[in-house]
């Protein structure tokens, strides 16, 4: 956002959200009037162990995630490891679901909901991790989402 600010465009204006039809859009989104937060962790340890461990801007090897934002109203979230057991904050696994505005399942089609929906939490297939209650997700559908570059050249 440093790059549009010169065009007067505040910090606060960019709005990421994490989105899924079976939520009926909004998981998770910033809060109003808030720059989005964006943690710089370190690129070696995010690497070799999956590991979120926040660097310094000056440290060499440094990988950017931008966050999603807290769940909104009635939405759950937890992250979860290849096992299906809760991991903590700042750990790396499967974004699972619950709540409210999420679906049943799938319209007639009882095998997918049997296969995304399990002891009440729906398993998004992405992968990520919670860091101060905000979600940042760091493969959607099996795609990384490190965009960061695409978008410092598209305000360029």
């Amino acid at each position: 956002m440093d790059t549009f600010a010169d065009s007067g465009v505040s910090k606060a204006a960019m709005t990421p959200t994490y989105q899924l039809a079976e939520a009926t859009l909004a998981v998770t989104c910033k809060r109003p009037g808030t720059a989005p937060l964006t943690l710089r962790i370190d690129g070696k340890e995010w690497h070799e162990n999956g590991a979120v461990h926040v660097a310094s801007p000056a440290k060499p090897q440094t990988v950017s995630y931008v966050s999603a934002g807290h769940p909104v109203a009635g939405i759950n979230i937890r992250i979860v490891d290849a096992a299906g057991y809760v991991v903590g904050e700042g750990a790396v696994g499967q974004v699972q679901l619950n709540g409210g505005p999420l679906s049943s399942g799938y319209y007639r089609d009882l095998p997918t909901t049997m296969n995304a929906w399990g002891g009440g939490w729906f398993r998004t297939d992405d992968r990520g991790f919670l860091w101060n209650g905000q979600l940042f997700v760091t493969t959607c559908h099996g795609r990384s989402t490190l965009f960061n570059q695409e978008l410092r050249s598209a305000g360029q």
